[in-house]
Order: structure tokens, then C-alpha cells, then sequence
């Protein structure tokens, strides 16, 4: 019978081996790229899981921002090799997020007295998921529960982004970018906000009804937070981009309702006339 790499996984459960460093910190990954049965995607894989503990990215301002591709500049990086697999990769990838290896990517933030901060596996491979899915893994709610990104302070949340991981990449390796980014309408805000910003930017006429669908739910909560209004100005913003009239309506309700609350100086947040103003746009 032919399982998944994925099944197994969780269907036999998962063994967390919290690597500190060591001799030979890359060696457990070394050990799994040699196991039998592997593809050739999850053999190379693991081969350039074993290197990032070897990355040594560099701040790119005072704040200690810094990037984990190097985007063709080091095309034999490990993060860069990872990245160019694609969403195949993702498995693997979160098998690594309870890897807490020291890398040589050590940041100092000049604005916080020189805040020197050794990076770890688990936290690159973190931000590599996030950017090969293009989706923002969070257990809870955005803005309230803890993020992926988070993964170095959270040592504890491993097995469950893992499941998470391993359950986004199973519903959504067999579809194409518009089908995924529709499916994020229904998931957390940040996601709900990057997909409205995607769709619209690429003209979508399937996204027409899903965004109406959730415009209109939001219109009929009752609810008033500056969160929500920032999704109707984004979402009416991303149907006026598509420009399916069909939307006028719902574009056109949230305007109101974003201009009466401005006009009653009661703002929900101090970003209450850039929605405004940016759902107006899609309207016009």
C-alpha cells in the first residue's frame, strides 16, 4: 500500500530530538537523508537542512533586520537550495522546527543598548516556511495567539506548527496559487488581509463571490474594531482591482459604513480614514 511521507508522520507520531549544537550539528539530517525509500526532494533536502546551521546572515539596518534568501546572490545557499523546492519541501522543513542548533547568523540591534541575538535552526526554517507558503501559520488568532515566526521563544509549540504545517501542506499542495489564496478568506486576519491584497492585484473573477460572501458577514457581526475595518478597505480595495461590478454593492456598503463611524467622531482605530480612503478607491 503506498502512504505518504506526510501520513507516516503523523500517523505514527512524532519524535522530538532538540538539538543544541554538538560536535556534528548537522549530522541528524545527514542520518535521515541516507534512510530508504526517501524521493529525491526530501533526500536533498534534509542533505541542506544539515547546512543551516552553518548560515551566517548579516543586519541590514541598526534594528537588526535581516533577510534569509539571498535571492541568486548565493545560489548555493541552504535557505536559497530549501526555498527553490517549492511546497514539496514543507514536510521536511517542519520536521525542523524543534531544531534549536546555534547558527552563525548573530544580530546586534543597535537601538536596544547593542542586543546581540544568536539565531537558531528552527527559527530560520520558521521564516522559510512562512515565505515558501506564503501563509502565516498562527495557533489562535492573529494578533492575539502565537505566531511561527515565534517558534524560538515557544520551544514547547513545536509539535503543534509541525501538525499544523503538515495539515495546511496536505490541503493545499495540489493547489494553484488563486484556489490557495481564495482558501485564505476563511482563515486568520493576516492571511485574510494578504490574500484579499493578492487576488485583487491579480484580477481575480473566482474571488468575486467568496469576498462579497465575507464582506457581507463582517457588515452583519455588529461588531466595530479597527481590525475588521481594515479588511473591508482591503477587501473592497482587491474588488474594485478585479472590477466585477457585481461587487458594487458590498464596495459600496462598506464605504458607508466606514464613513459613518468617521463622520460621528467615533474612529475605531487610528487608521480609520486610510480605510476609508482605501475602500473609497476600490469603489472608484
Amino acid at each position: 500500500v503506498a502512504v505518504s511521507f506526510v501520513s507516516l508522520v503523523i500517523a505514527f507520531g512524532i519524535v522530538l530530538i532538540s538539538v543544541e549544537g554538538g560536535d556534528n550539528p548537522g549530522r541528524r539530517w545527514l542520518e535521515m537523508a541516507e534512510a530508504p525509500g526517501l524521493s529525491d526532494t526530501q533526500r536533498t533536502a534534509y542533505k541542506q537542512l544539515a547546512r543551516v546551521h552553518q548560515c551566517a546572515f548579516r543586519a541590514e539596518d541598526d534594528r537588526g533586520t535581516f533577510s534569509i534568501l539571498s535571492f541568486g546572490m548565493k545560489p548555493d545557499a541552504p535557505l536559497d537550495q530549501l526555498h527553490n523546492m517549492g511546497l514539496d519541501v514543507l514536510p521536511v522543513l517542519a520536521e525542523a522546527l524543534d531544531d534549536r542548533t546555534p547558527t552563525q547568523t548573530i544580530i546586534v540591534n543597535w537601538r536596544r543598548r547593542n542586543e546581540q541575538r544568536t539565531w537558531l535552526v528552527n527559527e530560520l526554517v520558521a521564516r522559510l516556511i512562512r515565505r515558501i507558503a506564503d501563509h502565516t501559520f498562527v495557533l489562535g488568532e492573529w494578533g492575539e495567539g502565537v505566531f511561527l515566526n515565534d517558534i524560538g521563544q515557544h520551544p514547547d509549540k513545536a509539535v503543534e506548527f509541525r501538525s499544523l504545517v503538515f495539515k495546511w501542506y496536505e490541503g493545499n499542495k495540489d493547489k494553484p496559487p488563486e484556489e490557495r489564496k481564495i482558501s485564505d478568506i476563511s482563515s486568520n486576519l493576516r492571511n485574510r488581509l494578504d490574500a484579499a491584497l493578492w487576488l485583487g492585484e491579480h484580477k481575480s473573477k473566482r474571488a468575486v463571490i467568496p469576498l462579497i460572501t465575507r464582506m457581507r458577514d463582517i457588515l452583519n457581526s455588529g461588531q466595530l474594531n479597527s481590525s475588521l475595518d481594515s479588511e473591508l478597505a482591503e477587501m473592497s480595495l482587491a474588488r474594485g482591482r478585479i472590477g466585477d461590478t457585481q461587487a458594487l454593492d458590498a464596495v459600496e456598503n462598506a464605504c458607508k459604513h466606514l464613513s459613518l463611524w468617521t463622520d460621528r467622531g467615533t474612529p475605531t482605530g487610528s487608521d480609520d480614514v486610510a480605510a476609508l480612503f482605501q475602500a473609497s478607491d476600490g469603489m472608484a
